[in-house]
């Protein structure tokens, strides 16, 4: 059975503080869906909405590793210490057990597609 997600469909919301008060995610595949056993090998996949001057807040993951995709919009993506700017385009890896964090620090919002597999 194909199985199709669509980003329009699906309502934006917080997950919890500890990953930004303001920022909004749109659970799209394996956790926090009707189907959380989808993709066993993957955590979940995720869109991010970041308005400007806001963060998906410093955090990490202790048995998952993500990748964000920068679908639209720029900032600074913090892992561990090091910082530096994403913008449109852009892959990030975040290994597990690293904190990591996205900070929106231009004028417009930031979208991100965030992927988390099991490690």
């Amino acid at each position: 059975m194909i199985e199709i997600k669509n980003f329009n469909k699906i309502k934006r919301k917080p997950i919890d503080l500890s990953h930004g008060e303001k920022t909004l995610f749109q659970r799209i595949l394996g956790r926090g869906t009707e189907k959380p056993d989808m993709m066993i090998s993957l955590k979940g996949v995720a869109r991010i909405t970041i308005p400007p001057g806001e963060s998906n807040s410093y955090h990490s993951h202790e048995r998952e590793e993500q990748i964000y995709i920068v679908i639209k919009g720029k900032g600074i993506v913090q892992v561990g210490e090091e910082k530096v700017e994403a913008k449109a385009g852009d892959v990030i890896y975040l290994p597990p057990k690293i904190g990591h964090a996205f900070y929106n620090n231009s004028e417009m919002t930031s979208v991100i597609l965030n992927i988390g597999a099991a490690t």
